[in-house]
């Protein structure tokens, strides 16, 4: 877990775009204008990533699964599967130490939507990343039943990953008859958790949420001036796209 997040840190931007710098510097001690031509278009590239018009169109290529009609859910599911998408440290408002994160929060209340709407059972994955606290498979039910009046029918708590997810969760399901599955996430994670669902042994009902693809109303020159959470969004682009290549290289 550790060793992947920090290799991810260094391929994904911003982290790829300090690695280029450097390799910039040193080209540039033995040929200068070689240097530069690296130097000049990284920042060139990180100028581009970082602007919502560029973020949100790459969002908007990465996002393969529309978000189904709210009126036309139908029981041909088993069940709902919600993938964890990270805790929150220092929830002291809730006489916390661990919640989920904002997230999470999102997949949690679109797959309480579903229940609702279906009453189907739901299944929570996600484990305890690094060892340490509740798993965010603990903490999704709670909030769930705490603050959704939802209960949670399974409890996957052993993953730290998407492939793990799929993984530890198809057995469990399919051990109570249920194959066929709405599997809630943000929709740009969506094509890749799909696949490794599938190949676990579920036929899936894409069911997205949080859709980075919709732009903001913004004036034209906001669009091309650098911001934090477009940078955020371009970086979340990449690591899904570098997640797809690394799970079917190994498959």
């Amino acid at each position: 877990m550790l060793a992947t997040k920090f290799v991810s840190a260094f391929i994904v931007p911003p982290g790829i775009f300090f690695l280029l710098i450097l390799a910039g510097v040193a080209i540039y001690q033995r040929r200068r204008r070689l240097g530069m031509r690296v130097i000049i278009g990284t920042f060139a590239a990180l100028y581009l990533l970082s602007t919502p018009w560029v973020s949100y169109r790459l969002a908007a290529i990465a996002e393969t699964s529309p978000a189904l009609n709210p009126d036309t859910l139908s029981l041909d599911a088993q069940a709902i599967v919600v993938l964890g998408g990270g805790r929150r440290p220092g929830a002291e408002e809730f006489a916390q130490s661990l919640t989920v994160n904002n997230s999470t929060l999102a997949r949690l209340r679109y797959g309480a939507f579903i229940a609702r709407r279906t009453g189907l059972p739901i299944l929570v994955a996600g484990g305890t990343p690094f060892g340490e606290g509740a798993s965010e498979a603990q903490l999704m039910s709670s909030v769930l039943s705490r603050e959704f009046s939802v209960e949670v029918r399974w409890r996957e708590d052993k993953s730290l990953n998407t492939e793990e997810n799929a993984a530890f969760s198809a057995p469990i399901l399919l051990a109570d008859g249920v194959r066929r599955v709405y599997l809630v996430t943000d929709a740009l994670h969506m094509r890749r958790s799909v696949r490794m669902f599938k190949d676990a042994g579920l036929d899936i009902i894409p069911a997205p949420t949080t859709f980075k693809s919709v732009a903001e109303p913004l004036p034209w020159l906001l669009k091309i001036v650098p911001d934090g959470s477009a940078l955020q969004r371009s970086s979340t682009v990449f690591h899904e796209i570098f997640g797809a290549w690394w799970y079917a290289l190994r498959r």
